[in-house]
């Protein structure tokens, strides 16, 4: 079976390969011109193109329209195909006595010329060829009762084309400059290189624009960040904090005035000074108990060693939620989870004043 692809010709045929065994294969020829050699690399084979389409023997009996009964005959477990099994062979003997050779012949011209097509597309996508402007390529499969062959015909001065097939018209335009096949495809190469510079232009632009809206979008990212940290610094400047360092310092005493203790809170008794002088808190992204400690302290949530702070529920929290509550935090004494028991703690004296602790 042959296949006329413009161009392009694809011809697949049961053949045998081997006189002493009788052994049939299924055969393909394919003639690429040199102008589309480039963009065609790898033709499969027919076995390798019916693998890859239909991977079990069933599938391509049942599309070429062979009897179920002879599956089983063929191919009794429908193994995986690999086109090298007697059951294969048997099918090849059965299929050249009727008409299901040519389909199976027709079958893989077409999936061979499916697959030229595909990878001349993606090449030509692949390399920014602007094909609709340069050249135009398309594979039709032709069926072979309409195939004909021109006989040589000696063209003079007229534009008609006799053969035994019938008179035909030609039209012919003389292209400029060109007078070899060489002079034709240096043109086509030119033709390309001028798309190709073209589209490298349009691409370079693109880019230019892209660059300097990111560039104009940085610019205003930095402009919201430097106002966002004015009103920061504001904000912290007027609660009372400053900046020394890489260290942000509360310089006042904080008085504990909440006892948390068995999950509920009580009042704490005038006559217990607990307390924190002098707050530091390091500058970083993320804060974490070693980051926060106190100059001065008698406070259960504070460490005897080195005077390091529980955040609880803050550690791990960004430095302006931890700011902004560490004094709410350190005005609770949880005894719940204390580094220390001050001496004079008497749960007996906040018996009645107590209420629910929620979270």
């Amino acid at each position: 079976m042959k296949e006329n692809l413009d161009n392009i010709q694809v011809k697949v045929e049961i053949k045998c390969i081997n006189l002493q065994n009788e052994e049939l294969d299924l055969v393909s020829d394919v003639y690429i011109p040199a102008t589309l050699q480039e963009y065609v690399r790898n033709v499969p084979s027919p076995r390798k193109i019916l693998r890859s389409k239909y991977e079990r023997h069933y599938r391509l009996y049942k599309e070429l329209g062979v009897p179920e009964e002879l599956w089983i005959k063929f191919h009794g477990n429908d193994s995986d195909f690999d086109c090298y099994c007697d059951g294969w062979k048997n099918f090849l003997f059965y299929a050249i006595k009727n008409d299901v050779g040519a389909r199976l012949c027709n079958l893989v011209a077409e999936l061979i010329a499916e697959h030229i097509k595909t990878q001349i597309e993606r090449k030509r996508m692949l390399a920014n060829i602007n094909v609709s402007s340069t050249v135009k390529v398309e594979i039709a499969q032709t069926p072979s009762s309409r195939l004909f062959t021109l006989p040589d015909v000696e063209l003079n001065d007229s534009v008609f084309l006799v053969t035994k097939n019938g008179v035909y018209k030609a039209v012919l335009h003389r292209l400029q400059d060109v007078k070899t096949l060489s002079d034709l495809n240096n043109m086509a190469l030119k033709t390309m290189k001028r798309v190709y510079e073209r589209q490298l232009e349009i691409k370079y632009a693109t880019l230019q624009e892209e660059i300097e809206r990111l560039k104009q979008r940085l610019a205003e990212e930095r402009s919201k960040m430097f106002i966002s940290g004015l009103k920061i610094f504001s904000e912290l400047q007027n609660s009372g904090w400053i900046v020394e360092g890489n260290e942000l310092i509360l310089s006042k005493t904080i008085k504990v005035k909440r006892i948390r203790y068995e999950n509920k809170l009580y009042t704490i008794p005038s006559c217990w000074n607990w307390y924190v002088t002098n707050v530091h808190v390091k500058i970083k992204p993320k804060i974490f108990n070693d980051d926060v400690w106190v100059d001065e302290h008698y406070h259960p949530n504070v460490h005897e060693d080195d005077n390091t702070v529980c955040l609880g529920d803050l550690e791990g929290k960004d430095l302006l939620t931890v700011v902004k509550n560490i004094v709410k935090i350190l005005e609770i004494a949880n005894l719940d989870s204390a580094y220390w028991e001050p001496e004079e703690f008497d749960p007996e004296i906040l018996e009645g004043g107590g209420k629910v602790w929620k979270a």
